[in-house]
C-alpha cells in the first residue's frame, strides 16, 4: 500500500512511500520487490548504471573493428538498452530536483 509520508518536508511530485520487500541490501546489487511486481528486481545505484553504459558504449565502439555482425548487433542492443535505463533514471531525478551522482560531461581520452 502506498501513501504520502506526513513528515516529509521534501515532498516531490509523483513520489510515494510504500512498503517494499527487501531481500538484500548489498551495495550495487540490492534485491527488492515492489507490491506491483510478481518477482523481486535488482537495485543498481546510478553510478553503477552510468558505468555499465560507459562500458557498453566502449564495447560497441570496439566492435566496429570486426566483421562479426552478430557481435556488433548484440553490443548495439546492450548499449541502447542501458541508454534507455540511464535516460529514464536521469529524467526522473531531474523531475524531482535530485542531483545526479555522476558527471554527464564526457571524459577526455586521458581520463579513460
Amino acid at each position: 500500500m502506498s501513501q504520502s509520508h506526513p513528515d516529509d518536508s521534501r515532498k516531490r511530485e509523483n513520489m510515494q512511500y510504500m512498503e517494499l520487500e527487501v531481500y538484500s541490501q548489498s551495495i550495487n546489487r540490492g534485491i527488492i520487490k515492489m507490491p506491483s511486481q510478481n518477482f523481486p528486481g535488482l537495485l543498481l545505484q546510478g553510478e553503477m548504471l552510468s558505468t555499465l553504459l560507459r562500458l557498453a558504449r566502449s564495447t560497441y565502439e570496439k566492435t566496429q573493428q570486426t566483421s562479426d555482425t552478430e557481435l556488433i548487433e548484440a553490443a548495439r542492443e546492450l548499449r541502447d538498452n542501458l541508454q534507455q535505463l540511464v535516460s529514464h533514471y536521469e529524467a526522473t531525478l531531474t523531475k524531482h530536483n535530485i542531483p545526479l551522482p555522476y558527471s554527464t560531461i564526457p571524459a577526455t581520452p586521458s581520463e579513460t
